[in-house]
């Protein structure tokens, strides 16, 4: 059973000023971090998504 609509969860997020982010890792790849607009702004990085090279 769901509680929240997307659009509520994320009106939620935001006003609680929560930033999300992902990070995904697979044997023989890059690592990747993913961020939504909150977490860009509270960590200070410009761009999405962000990754670094081995």
């Amino acid at each position: 059973m769901d509680f929240f609509t997307a659009d509520e969860l994320r009106q939620y997020l935001e006003t609680s000023r929560i930033g999300l982010w992902k990070i995904e890792m697979e044997e023989g790849e890059v690592v990747r971090m993913y961020l939504d607009s909150e977490m860009l702004r509270l960590s200070g990085l410009a761009r999405r998504p962000f990754s670094r090279r081995k």
